[in-house]
């Protein structure tokens, strides 16, 4: 099973070294049929990658079909001042093609190939920031070449598609702890995954404050705060200008409860924050964090994540937490880069733990076949009984989280008492609330007062004389009614434990992963 070898290991296959003949190739990228420019990379990927991948990954490799050899012209130089496209990136690798794209600009051939990581990352950050290192003191560190760290990032996120590592893994704490919040084309995906973002950081912002888990949906105040900030998330132009941006303060304002009014102004801090991809600043400010957790949109391929805070300190750098596929691509590059990427490996062996580092291995290695020691491509088809593959802690957990989700999209522990005193006494106040306004018997006025009234920290209001003659009139209405005034004398306390989880990266029907156990 040679994959991605000749027959006898000793070099790459060279039929993954083609060139754009159709169209559609051509669309990834302009490229030249020119033999001479693919010989530097042929020599390049062979040294690169077969002195620094372990074989076992680059046998039996089956989703990457080529290697191409990009000579993009959105790299200029003039004079001596090199000059980036900022719509246009350096190397990638596309899933859809299997093809891994290293652009080597004609104009400045021998300059980027002799380019190190921190010269190259000066160019590409510009004053935004910091991509490939920690921050600007750990730049000047960086002394690697950049081309051998891109193949090597490039190729680590053909292993990540080939394992689907961080669908499986990806919300482990160990490997950053990621969320995602994106649609089947990675945009920043639709309404309701927006939404479950919004209402994950409200419930971040509500165990801070050690008050009682709310929903959107509590009012219509905070319905339509809510609204405002799922279209600002969308990151459409519309809904990020100025007069927008009042809209949201607006709606925040006109929330009548103080507390609710403060958690959402909160929120709209974070969304903001999370807007301007915090992962670049190299140091996460408090005012970015929210119950552990850093809300980020990535502006390359739109889409919003969040991640553990405290995994980010353990980075290899800034770019690795731009997304889920960013962290195991630049993981991989500085993992395998003792030999052609001290600098970058030495950054890894110093920020990450040893554990974390050692799991990742345990679990690349379980994916190879014994036999012919070769990675194999993982598909979640090929799983017939999910309870083989998962530890009995692990199995606990899912069981738990099936049973225990709230309404709101966060879990709890099923056997927690407190917990289910929570939920249950929540539900209760919502659904009498709801069976009283869908009977539509209130006047106006009390209409809203009972709509915009939280049931779960308030007394209710009392209602006029008619609405009150109209409640009495019927059993269940006057049960509800009775049950809410006194139910809500005594506000819902909620658990003061860990038990409530953001929503996972989805696999499996939304079960695998969630591992915060």
């Amino acid at each position: 099973m040679p994959g991605l070898l000749t027959s006898d290991e000793s070099q790459l296959d060279p039929k993954l070294f083609t060139w754009a003949q159709n169209k559609s190739e051509q669309k990834i990228a302009p490229y030249l049929n020119t033999t001479a420019l693919g010989a530097d990379l042929v020599a390049m990927a062979n040294k690169t990658l077969l002195s620094d991948v372990p074989p076992e990954h680059l046998r039996g490799h089956v989703r990457l079909q080529k290697i191409l050899r990009g000579t993009t012209r959105a790299i200029t130089m003039r004079g001596l001042k090199v000059e980036f496209d900022p719509g246009q990136w350096a190397n990638w690798f596309t899933a859809e093609d299997q093809c891994i794209t290293i652009n080597i600009p004609l104009k400045m051939k021998w300059v980027y190939k002799n380019m190190t990581k921190a010269r190259g990352d000066a160019l590409w950050s510009g004053n935004q920031g910091v991509f490939w290192a920690r921050d600007r003191a750990h730049r000047k560190s960086m002394t690697d070449l950049i081309l051998p760290w891109a193949f090597r990032h490039e190729f680590g996120h053909s292993i990540d598609y080939l394992t689907q590592f961080m669908n499986r893994f990806g919300s482990r704490r160990e490997f950053g702890g990621w969320a995602a919040y994106v649609g089947g084309d990675y945009s920043s995906g639709p309404r309701d995954r927006r939404k479950s973002m919004i209402q994950d950081i409200l419930t971040g912002v509500c165990r801070e404050r050690s008050e009682i888990r709310r929903s959107l949906d509590d009012t219509a105040k905070m319905t339509s705060a809510a609204n405002s900030l799922i279209d600002f998330a969308s990151q459409e132009d519309k809904y990020t200008s100025a007069t927008f941006r009042a809209t949201i303060k607006s709606n925040i304002a006109a929330i009548g409860d103080s507390r609710a009014r403060s958690h959402m102004e909160r929120v709209w801090e974070i969304i903001d924050a999370g807007s301007k991809q915090p992962w670049l600043s190299g140091s996460l400010l408090e005012m970015l964090v929210v119950d552990g957790r850093v809300y980020s949109f990535n502006a390359m391929d739109g889409a919003w994540h969040s991640f553990c805070a405290a995994a980010y300190r353990e980075r290899v750098s800034n770019y690795q937490f731009a997304s889920p596929a960013e962290w195991f691509a630049e993981y991989y590059s500085a993992r395998y880069g003792e030999k052609s990427g001290p600098a970058m490996y030495k950054t890894l062996r110093d920020n990450m733990p040893k554990k974390s580092i050692d799991e990742a291995d345990r679990l690349l290695a379980a994916d190879c076949d014994t036999n012919t020691k070769a990675l194999k491509a993982f598909l979640w088809s090929d799983i017939p009984d999910l309870s083989k593959t998962l530890s009995a802690k692990q199995l606990k957990h899912i069981e738990s989280c099936t049973r225990g989700r709230r309404k709101d999209g966060t879990f709890y522990i099923a056997s927690c008492k407190a917990c289910m005193t929570e939920y249950s006494g929540a539900n209760l106040r919502l659904g009498s609330r709801s069976d009283i306004l869908g009977a539509n018997v209130l006047c106006t006025a009390c209409t809203q007062a009972l709509t915009s009234c939280d049931l779960l920290t308030q007394e209710v209001k009392p209602l006029c004389t008619q609405c009150t003659s109209a409640i009495n009139a019927s059993n269940k209405l006057k049960v509800n009614w009775s049950y809410l005034c006194g139910a809500t004398k005594t506000p819902v306390v909620p658990c003061t434990r860990s038990h409530w989880t953001p929503t996972p990266i989805d696999s499996v029907e939304g079960l695998i992963p969630c591992p915060w156990y």
